[in-house]
């Protein structure tokens, strides 16, 4: 059997020079990410429970932001809903430790 030779190059890529607006946007979400009060504890307005670490946003509105649980739980929830499969649950590490 002849197996033929592939040769594999890479494709050179062209970067462009940024716009001094897309600096200004790209240094002010930077700024939002490293803001520490973030960080701080803080109540998640769908599970209602008091969480620290970063926020994740609500896949309902776009908007609100939500706990890592909740962010989990509805994506979970969606792949549920378009796959058909059966609904899933977020069990957290919490959960896990109590039983």
């Amino acid at each position: 059997m002849n197996k033929k030779k592939i040769e594999l190059r890479p494709t050179p890529i062209k970067i462009k020079k940024a716009t001094e607006e897309e600096k200004k946007i790209f240094l002010e979400s930077c700024a939002k990410l490293l803001d520490r009060k973030k960080w701080d504890k803080w109540k998640c307005p769908k599970c209602k429970k008091t969480v620290s670490g970063y926020p994740a946003t609500s896949r309902k509105d776009n908007k609100k932001q939500i706990c890592s649980s909740c962010g989990l739980q509805e994506a979970l929830d969606d792949f549920s809903n378009n796959t058909g499969s059966p609904k899933m649950k977020v069990v957290t590490n919490e959960q896990i430790r109590r039983r």
